[in-house]
């Protein structure tokens, strides 16, 4: 039987809601998108890597490939590299402190931190607040700004042969990310898998339709990290929910078996049968 769109974002919405740990979920479901649809030989990238859980995966699973893990913040980019060392992940992982964007050169980052009770010489972050642009202040912690650089992916992957997927979590920075990737989208076709907050136009000055229009423009498609389709149209429609990952993908991409099985084992992973057969 036939589920309508209204239909399938209802039920995906009643689940995710009832999840303590619904973060968890997005990132198992991207954990297993590219474990299922990527091969070992794979070009990934990992943009806004924060401490590399991400990157290690990534790492683990493209044993002939080849990662390339951005994260801006020195915190942060310290904590990758020792994740990526202790598991000796140096020759698959190549790990930049830099910012992604659709330009080059400098700008601020607000980089939020606060008291460790715990351990008081050892600062908390809350990497999750903290980007390029943020709009308001993150109670209970600390602002910071920090100089950090800017680059484009066009730029800082000039000259491969292939990129297979791209995962950005940048905290609104997304589309600006995607702009300056937009010869590797035409060229390469990746599987891209972002993070997608309904105000992070409003944060970082552009309209959503922009957003829309431009993946349409590079031919491909929305998703939601469950898998459902969406046309531009509707992934606008603020009256159908959304989770806060998203997927973006080629408009020629027929992996559809392998897609539903990277979904439904995440779904597994929380004790939640196939959503959609």
């Amino acid at each position: 039987m036939s589920v309508d769109l209204k239909t399938k974002t209802e039920i995906c919405y009643s689940i995710v809601r009832s999840l303590a740990k619904r973060g968890a979920l997005y990132e198992e479901a991207i954990a297993n998108i590219y474990r299922h649809l990527i091969s070992t030989n794979g070009i990934l990238v990992d943009g806004g890597a924060n401490v590399g859980r991400h990157t290690v995966s990534m790492a683990r699973h493209v044993t002939d490939g080849h990662v390339f893990a951005f994260e801006p913040v020195p915190q942060l980019f310290g904590l990758l590299m020792t994740e990526v060392e202790k598991r000796n992940l140096l020759s698959v992982v190549d790990a930049r402190m830099i910012a992604l964007s659709n330009k080059t050169g400098q700008a601020d980052f607000i980089f939020f931190n606060g008291p460790n009770p715990e351990h008081p010489d050892r600062p908390l972050w809350n990497a999750g607040y903290s980007a390029l642009q943020v709009s308001g202040t993150s109670s209970g912690w600390q602002r910071e700004v920090i100089r950090v650089g800017l680059t484009t992916l066009d730029d800082e992957l000039r000259g491969l042969n292939r990129v297979d997927f791209i995962k950005l979590d940048l905290e609104g920075g997304e589309f600006h990310a995607l702009q300056g990737a937009r010869t590797i989208l035409r060229q390469f076709r990746p599987v891209i898998a972002f993070e997608d907050a309904r105000n992070a136009g409003d944060v970082y000055g552009y309209r959503r339709q922009e957003f829309a229009t431009f993946i349409d423009q590079c031919g491909f498609h929305f998703r939601s990290i469950f898998g459902i389709s969406y046309t531009c149209e509707q992934w606008l429609d603020s009256a159908i929910w959304r989770p806060h990952y998203s997927l973006a993908m080629p408009n020629e991409f027929e992996a559809e078996t392998p897609l539903r099985e990277a979904v439904d084992q995440a779904l597994s992973t929380f004790n939640i049968g196939v959503l959609f057969s």
